[in-house]
């Protein structure tokens, strides 16, 4: 199952391609704040859409849109 999940390729834009795993490890190292690598990974590894993940974490979607587009322009600057 993991391996699946680690084959999987994500679209970053329209010219770069991402494999899950590599996503992962991107935001273990770019994503300080524990509960927003926790974010991150629920959306771009696992794929939930936003308003499961603010359920999930008490919290409301657009908090939870606003945590994935501001962390997801760090990561964009370290690929």
């Amino acid at each position: 199952m993991a391996k699946i999940a680690e084959e999987k390729e994500m679209s970053v834009d329209h010219e770069k391609i991402i494999s899950v795993s590599k996503m992962s490890a991107l935001i273990e190292e770019w994503i300080y704040n524990e509960r927003n690598r926790a974010i991150m990974k629920r959306r771009f590894c696992d794929g939930i859409i936003y308003s499961q993940i603010a359920e999930e974490f008490d919290m409301s979607e657009r908090q939870i849109k606003r945590i994935c587009y501001e962390n997801f322009e760090k990561l964009i600057n370290h690929m």
